[in-house]
């Protein structure tokens, strides 16, 4: 369990772009070593591009409600539970989406929770004509909607 929130947090701080200063295991406040007590025995072996990620993700799992917390958990598990080809999809959309402008990412958010607010047999509808396309169609699809999107 403890390997396990030290992954999640490493997430978390790939995430946040502020630079934490890496410091010794015994500088750290006592509330990070409690987040952090299973990287305590290869701390100082830990590189310090390690060491902040971990020290940023600490620091934003401090700032987390309880229900944001569990919402991290549950989210960590799904990505547990995914196989090498489907993590490496994900991945590979989340660069695109740090690639983005941010009115991209705005528009991209929009249009996530225009189609979060169709039902069930709506949204249903629309993923199975997506992928009745050929790659090419789908291909012509994404371009449209790039360009709709630059305008």
């Amino acid at each position: 369990m403890r390997n396990n929130l030290i992954a999640l947090l490493t997430c978390v701080g790939l995430l946040l772009g502020n630079a934490v200063q890496a410091q010794s295991w015994d500088s750290l406040p006592q509330a990070t070593r409690n987040i952090l007590s299973a990287a305590e025995g290869s701390w100082d072996s830990m590189s310090e591009e390690k060491q902040q990620k971990l020290l940023r993700g600490a620091e934003r799992w401090q700032q987390l409600s309880g229900a944001e917390k569990q919402q991290a958990r549950e989210r960590y598990q799904r990505w547990q539970q995914l196989d090498s080809n489907d993590r490496q999809a994900l991945r590979e959309r989340m660069q695109t989406l740090n690639n983005m402008s941010s009115t991209e990412r705005q528009q991209t958010r929009e249009a996530w929770q225009r189609f979060q607010q169709l039902s069930p047999d709506q949204r249903q509808n629309l993923r199975e004509r997506y992928q009745s396309l050929s790659k090419g169609q789908r291909d012509r699809l994404r371009e449209k909607m790039n360009d709709r999107r630059k305008k």
